[in-house]
């Protein structure tokens, strides 16, 4: 991602990295892609911690550079994508990912209860609080 280097001096624990990727895995599974600045507001919909950007931009990558094995989701060009979507996969899929973006604005963002969001995930790495 571009922004990578101005997020360096950002200092995330590895508890909140954990939430980051929990509620990431659990969008990317629910709406297949969506924006940085759509993840910051379901973030912060269902956390009392709010977070901003740059700091969900470092948390996220960090733990996709620290799992690359187990982490189903990716951030590329300011969006967070599911596995369905990965880079290998972007140039054959890029016109399916665009329909989505496109058919995801005619809708509200469906926001369950935040024990029903959280189950969606494949696997819980960190509980948040």
């Amino acid at each position: 991602m571009k922004d990578s280097k101005n997020l360096e001096n950002i200092r995330i624990s590895a508890m909140r990295e954990g939430i980051f990727a929990n509620y990431a895995q659990a969008a990317v599974f629910l709406y297949g892609v969506l924006s940085i600045p759509e993840f910051v507001e379901v973030f912060n919909h269902y956390e009392t911690h709010k977070t901003y950007e740059k700091e969900a931009i470092s948390g996220l990558l960090s733990h996709e550079k620290s799992n690359p094995d187990s982490c189903e989701y990716q951030v590329f060009n300011n969006l967070l994508i599911g596995s369905t979507f990965f880079l290998e996969d972007y140039r054959e899929d890029k016109d399916a990912l665009h329909a989505l973006r496109e058919e995801q604005k005619k809708n509200p963002r469906f926001l369950p209860s935040k024990a029903d969001f959280m189950k969606v995930a494949p696997y819980p790495l960190v509980f948040s609080h």
